[in-house]
């Protein structure tokens, strides 16, 4: 059966393979709520809900790991998440009434949380691409939180003064101080959840521009022994030996439109920049 499984869902174009699931999904969901619904005129009820809730918590987030993990590469971990979203959505979806059967996969997941965060902590330690991601974020939290080194402006030359990325970053701060009390409101008219979730985004937005401008800032490039060290805020840093450097000339037309002209831009907008 699984084998005829791979079969069908390799013969599926890439492209229908995420609404094929998310088809599935509903059809789960739905069956599995209308099961709950009309469990109290079966002769077994119980046997019905516990049906019910199993789809929910286990076969919702098993069926969305089995179908899109060859197309998204995903890992068994994977599970984890979409084991706590499946548990959110059976929440919402069986009757109020109904959700005794819950409370035990609401147990079970607490094991499950304490693992997940030391995978998660694991992976930021290691080296790979989730652990940068990890540890460059809070890199970044850590700018906009703590108070940031001055730049040696003797010894260094800075690439944010002339530039427009300040007057960029305090308009989208603006922007987003108006905007994000006004979203919390709209939307904890219908869910307050949805709302904090939504607020805590936005902050967490206005701290990652304040860190990654104040990291701008206190990174200048330097020449040290011989080295030009080129850091671009926390997003690159480069190391060039001054005596390799053939010549530093500015960009020709077609380099300056062309796309694929440039192996590594390091400037902000409004920057006139040099190859």
């Amino acid at each position: 059966m699984n084998r005829v499984g791979a079969i069908a869902l390799r013969s599926l174009p890439q492209w229908l393979t995420t609404p094929a699931c998310a088809a599935v999904l509903v059809g789960i969901i739905m069956l599995a709520r209308q099961a709950a619904l009309l469990a109290p005129v079966t002769p077994r009820p119980l046997l019905i809900v516990g049906a019910a809730t199993f789809d929910l918590a286990i076969t919702l987030p098993l069926v969305c790991w089995w179908m899109l993990a060859r197309q998204y590469r995903w890992s068994p971990l994977v599970l984890l998440p979409l084991y706590f979203v499946a548990l959110a959505v059976a929440g919402r979806v069986l009757p109020e009434n109904e959700r005794q059967a819950l409370l035990f996969f609401h147990v079970l997941a607490a094991p499950l949380e304490v693992l997940s965060v030391w995978l998660f902590v694991k992976r930021a330690r290691s080296p790979g691409r989730l652990g940068e991601v990890l540890r460059y974020e809070i890199s970044v939290l850590r700018w906009a939180l703590w108070r940031a080194p001055a730049a040696d402006t003797a010894r260094s030359f800075t690439y944010h003064r002339n530039t427009a990325y300040g007057a960029i970053v305090f308009a989208l701060l603006m922007a987003t101080s108006v905007e994000v009390p006004a979203l919390h409101l709209l939307t904890s008219l219908w869910s307050p959840k949805l709302a904090w979730l939504l607020t805590a985004v936005g902050l967490y937005g206005c701290l990652w521009l304040i860190g990654d401008w104040r990291a701008l800032r206190a990174m200048p490039a330097t020449i040290e022994g011989g080295t030009l060290r080129l850091r671009f805020g926390l997003r690159w840093r480069v190391d060039v030996p001054v005596a390799e450097i053939v010549a530093i000339r500015p960009p020709t037309p077609v380099e300056h439109t062309s796309k694929g002209a440039v192996d590594l831009k390091l400037s902000l907008p409004g920057s006139r920049w040099v190859v």
